[in-house]
């Protein structure tokens, strides 16, 4: 168990990995093929956007950036809201504060299985600042800071928006922060500082369309879950063969949002032994 009173560095580099091989192994010593976060070369940055959506076949531009900025930006601000729960919220990062590494996992789920990217990182110790507590306007520039030249030049190579790259972050602020928040049994605590954030007026991260939904069975309403509900798109639904939008989606009505995370959590938690006499 990490005590409280330890410093960032010392949590950084303990934190759990609670998505198994996607989770960043975070570390404080750069490997010889990091990249800064704020100057990844343009060919590096194709290559990463073509990486994103390996697993599709013949994946536009569009979809190729969306993805990889959603897989980028979950990376970078779980680490950061793992660390804020324990009490080291990030206030300030100077140039070279988060240095990232591609490498490839394998899945399987559902009866199907593929490779997809996932992102290491090692953090600059003498380049970002924490407080004790929130401060939401802080957090939400310097994550805004971190990913202006990312923004920038993934707005010129796939013409998708900066505003929809905006939108993917602050979707991985939410989750980041709900999943963190159920590990360490403090969702509350996670949805609203994340609410905080995006709330916050006066950032290209806010977001007022992103909500925390409570979901049930009808028919167990004793198994529940908070779903992130999205403020942007990762443009699935573009998929070639598959087109269709995630649960989550800002594009998905509600009642289909609602009908097919309960299918979810009558695959993942109801239990026919359980329920049949009830």
């Amino acid at each position: 168990m990490i005590h409280m009173r330890q410093t960032w560095q010392d949590q950084a580099i303990a934190l759990p990995r609670l998505d198994d091989d996607f989770s960043p192994i975070v570390g404080l010593e750069r490997d010889a093929d990091a990249v800064s976060l704020e100057a990844v070369p343009v060919p590096t940055l194709r290559r990463w956007m073509a990486d994103a959506a390996i697993d599709v076949d013949g994946p536009d531009t569009k979809l190729c950036a969306a993805y990889l900025m959603g897989d980028l930006s979950f990376a970078v601000v779980q680490t950061f809201a793992a660390l804020a729960l324990r009490g080291h919220w990030v206030v300030g990062a100077d140039m070279d504060a988060v240095h990232v590494c591609p490498r490839f996992v394998q899945w399987t789920e559902d009866g199907e299985n593929g490779v997809s990217q996932a992102f290491d990182l090692t953090l600059t110790p003498d380049a970002l600042a924490f407080a004790p507590s929130l401060s939401p306007y802080a957090f939400a520039k310097t994550v805004e800071g971190l990913f202006h030249p990312l923004v920038g030049d993934m707005t010129h190579l796939s013409k998708l928006s900066n505003t929809a790259f905006h939108r993917l972050v602050g979707d991985s602020i939410a989750y980041a922060f709900l999943t963190h928040g159920r590990a360490l049994d403090r969702e509350q605590e996670g949805m609203d500082a994340a609410m905080s954030i995006l709330r916050e007026p006066g950032t290209k991260l806010t977001n007022r369309k992103v909500r925390f939904d409570h979901i049930t069975l009808p028919e167990a309403p004793e198994i529940g879950q908070w779903l992130r509900v999205r403020g942007g798109c990762c443009r699935a639904y573009t998929r070639p063969g598959k087109p269709d939008y995630c649960t989550t989606c800002v594009l998905r009505d509600d009642a289909s949002r609602t009908d097919r995370f309960r299918n979810y959590l009558r695959r993942t938690y109801l239990r026919a032994d359980n329920h049949t006499s009830r």
